[in-house]
């Protein structure tokens, strides 16, 4: 895996193992990626509300749309596309190898098949590789048959798991520092924000089963959490 190394920023709890000098990097790394949050995600979205009325934002089209084409600025939804295009395509990228790592992390952790844990002369793990670009053909076919549904269907399901996933990363951290200490890598206001980021998945989930286009997510994240831990428990007595 050495030699399979970039580092998307999108990716990097998963890139944090294969990082040179961890305790300089990783804390230079995730200030940066803050900064960035601030800027391009927090500030544009500031930008678009000083330009174009807060109370007009969502209801005649895309907002950002919607203010270029206010600005004068020609072939604006030309414009977004490339640019959510190009998003995508960053995301796919980071997604792809953070899915293939995670793979071969837990093959050869044997907590996964092992076959998983198969690199090449690179050092590239193709076999997870082309397990998780099963996964992408799938969810390109269900768009094909579900064209405008697919996205529907598909985006409750993955907050549901995204719900899961942080949930046990912010309970592991919790634990962790109560074992381990803060160590090189110190949170402020920890365990405190702990508890906060625990109470806003709470509150996502409390909103996913008040919408109707969210309750197939709301049904399946508890269903989905008690099915991995029958098995987690199942796989540890056989262990044992």
């Amino acid at each position: 895996m050495g030699a399979w190394r970039f580092r998307p920023q999108g990716a990097l709890g998963t890139a944090a193992g294969e990082v040179e000098e961890p305790a300089r990097n990783i804390p230079r790394a995730i200030n940066q990626v803050l900064l960035r949050i601030l800027i391009f995600y927090v500030g544009a979205i500031g930008v678009m509300l000083i330009i174009w009325p807060w109370d007009q934002v969502g209801t005649e089209g895309s907002p950002f749309v919607l203010m270029l084409v206010g600005l004068g600025i020609g072939g604006a939804a030309t414009l977004l596309n490339i640019v959510v295009l190009t998003a995508a395509l960053s995301v796919a990228n980071v997604m792809t190898y953070s899915n293939a790592r995670v793979l071969y992390d837990l093959a050869a952790s044997g907590q996964a098949p092992r076959f998983l844990a198969h690199t090449n002369a690179h050092g590239v793990p193709v076999r997870a590789l082309l397990l998780n670009s099963g996964f992408v053909a799938v969810a390109v076919l269900l768009n094909v048959l579900l064209p405008g549904k697919a996205l529907v269907i598909l985006i409750p399901v993955v907050v549901g798991a995204e719900l899961i996933t942080w949930s046990i990363i912010a309970l592991s951290h919790l634990r962790f520092r109560a074992r381990e200490g803060a160590g090189a890598f110190k949170t402020p206001l920890s365990p405190i924000t702990n508890y906060l980021c625990l109470a806003y998945f709470a509150l996502i989930y409390f909103l996913m089963t008040q919408d109707p286009a969210s309750h197939a997510g709301a049904i399946a994240l508890p269903l989905w959490f008690c099915g991995l831990l029958i098995v987690g428990s199942l796989l540890g007595r056989v262990r044992r």
